[in-house]
Order: C-alpha cells, then structure tokens, then sequence
C-alpha cells in the first residue's frame, strides 16, 4: 500500500463494484425457480365475460381473481399474477387499439418476461396470419370451450416455467 495511508485503512481494489456491495451480493436473491404450488400460484382472468371456468378452478383451490378489462399492465392484480388468461377479444382497447388481447399479451411479455406465464384465450377462431404473432407473445393459447382439466394442464406447465 502507499506510503501515506494510515495503517488502520483497508482499502479495496476490485475492477467490480465497492467491497459492500460484493459482500452484500451474497446476501441477495437471485433470479431462479422458486417452487410455486397450486396454493401458492396466483391466476389472473382478463376478460370482459366471466366465464364458468373460473368457478371451477376456484372450486378446485386455485386462487383466481377476474377482471373486466386492463387499463396498465400496472395494475396490482397483475403484478401480483403468475398466470394471466388474456381474452383474444373484448379487452385493452386502452393499451392497443388495434390489437385488443394481442396487444395485452405483448405488453405483458415485454415488461414481465419470464416472470409471468402468459394464456391467450379465446371463443372465437384465430386468423392464421396471427398465429406466428400470437406464439412470439404469449406462452400458450387456449380456447373457452376446454374443460377445467385442459386449463389445470396448462397452469401445470406453468408451475414448472416461471422464474421468480
């Protein structure tokens, strides 16, 4: 050390941030799977009509909430959310215009990446042309007329896929 340091001094040289936070980093939680459960797991429904799958996970002990529409990806029911079923129609008109639950789901994508498994539902059928879209921003899709068990499938997979 340098000659006009005081001998109680310890000094750090390191090409990567101050000796705290190199010892504080050990201390940090880092991004990984995190085992969620069916009790754990939080499911989102954004769609403007409830629909009878959603009693029946609730009935099956998911915690599921519903709502009408999104106004921000923000909202504290999304953020707190691991799984989000997007209705194909009907919703985000305020997000994307143009795009409705398309758009919802890239917005979702974007912002919470892995984070959130995200469910493109729909009633109706989906243009092929919008199929390669819909793939690169959601992480599935699924149709309202599946049963309960085609639903509980899919957040099954989901259960394996987030990273928290």
């Amino acid at each position: 050390m340098e000659n006009n340091l005081n001998k109680n001094e310890i000094h750090y040289y390191s090409s990567g941030g101050s000796f705290w936070d190199n010892i504080f980093k050990w201390f940090r939680p880092s991004k990984k799977n995190i085992a969620l459960t069916k009790d754990s797991i939080r499911i989102l429904f954004i769609d403007d009509n409830k629909f009878p799958i959603i009693e029946n996970l609730k009935d099956a002990g998911y915690v599921v909430d519903w709502i009408k529409d999104i106004k921000s990806i923000e909202d504290p029911r999304v953020v707190d959310a691991h799984v989000l079923f997007v209705d194909y129609k009907g919703v985000g008109k305020n997000l994307s215009q143009n795009k409705e639950g398309v758009g919802v789901c890239k917005k979702l994508k974007d912002t919470y990446k892995e984070t959130k498994y995200i469910v493109l539902c729909t009633g109706e059928s989906i243009p092929n042309e919008l199929l390669k879209e819909i793939k690169s921003v959601s992480d599935d899709i699924i149709t309202k007329k599946f049963e309960t068990t085609d639903f509980i499938n899919i957040i099954d997979t989901a259960l394996n896929k987030i990273v928290l």
